[in-house]
């Protein structure tokens, strides 16, 4: 996959990607959820930190407290997958989907769907994968990227324990400080300032 492109506008731009229920493909994630959403226009509506050709795939609540993570929300197939998901936190997220079988979910180090139904389905095949942002104005999820890997094809459980165990390098659970590391073009300052 080639490298992720941040626009302030329409946030961090993946590349294509098939993630039909039909289609076999595995996807890792690691943000930090530093605060509920803050003076976005949009601050009552869920962040949206995974959406898949405009249409959401993961969503955290946001204000008021709200702390459901939700799987295809909106979709007759929403899954909660935690009503616990504390902002200043870091999480990792591991999705595989086996066609015929379902889609398998992993918040941190715990398994919490297996073989659950996938509703994502486009005749085109790839659609843009975005993250941290629902591509509207103001649609920023307010979080921080940290990593993301795509397979085109289903991780065996052993190879998933392995992720997972890798993972672990990001310090996941309780924010204990916060470190923020900026490089690139002058103007990459505003861009993190910005957003």
């Amino acid at each position: 996959m080639p490298a992720p492109v941040l626009d302030p506008d329409s946030g961090l731009t993946a590349s294509d990607a098939d993630l039909q229920g039909g289609s076999a493909w595995t996807l890792f994630l690691v943000w930090s959820r530093p605060n509920w959403r803050q003076n976005s226009g949009k601050d009552a509506e869920p962040a949206t930190l995974l959406s898949w050709g405009g249409a959401p795939v993961l969503q955290a609540e946001s204000q008021g407290g709200g702390n459901r993570l939700l799987l295809f929300p909106g979709s007759g197939a929403e899954v909660v997958l935690t009503s616990g998901l504390a902002r200043r936190h870091t999480h990792s997220l591991i999705l595989r989907n086996r066609p015929g079988v379902g889609i398998d979910v992993w918040l941190d180090d715990n398994r919490l769907v297996s073989a659950g139904t996938n509703p994502l389905v486009s005749p085109s095949g790839a659609l843009p994968l975005i993250l941290l942002h629902d591509t509207t104005a103001g649609g920023g999820a307010q979080c921080w990227f940290h990593e993301t890997a795509i397979w085109t094809r289903n991780l065996a459980d052993q190879e998933i324990g392995t992720v997972l165990t890798r993972a672990g390098r990001w310090a996941r659970g309780s924010r204990r400080g916060i470190c923020l590391l900026v490089n690139g073009q002058s103007n990459a300052i505003n861009f993190s300032l910005n957003d």
